[in-house]
């Protein structure tokens, strides 16, 4: 390799590590989208999204939530986070609060997902 190969290389490096930082920075869209579990109902799951709201709510980082329901019983959840680490902090306390245990017991979630807004 020769030495300009080699310092392209590490310029490249250090702007994809620029680039990475910058994400992490970056306002941050969660989404999830979930229905009743088999044996649960759509009011048992929206009750438990209230403590959710709330445990959201709290959260260093929150920005707002908003939750859609369509007409065959899905529940889509959208959050805005101040940064991508704020939304993954949140995701990984949800897992052992009693407010994300209920949501997870009366909801099947077959999207969870964090986005870095552009």
């Amino acid at each position: 390799m020769t030495l300009i190969q080699t310092i392209g290389l590490g310029v490249a490096l250090a702007a994809s590590m620029v680039g990475m930082v910058q994400a992490e920075d970056a306002v941050a869209l969660e989404v999830v989208i979930t229905k009743p579990k088999a044996g649960a109902t759509l009011e048992q799951v929206l009750e438990a999204d209230k403590a959710v709201d709330a445990f959201v709510r709290a959260r260093p980082g929150f920005v707002s939530r908003e939750v859609g329901i369509s007409a065959d019983g899905e529940v889509f959840i959208l959050v805005h986070w101040a940064t991508l680490a704020d939304a993954e902090a949140a995701g990984a306390a949800f897992m052992a609060d009693p407010a994300g245990q209920a949501a997870m017991a009366t909801g099947d979630a077959s999207v969870f997902k964090h986005y870095v807004v552009q």
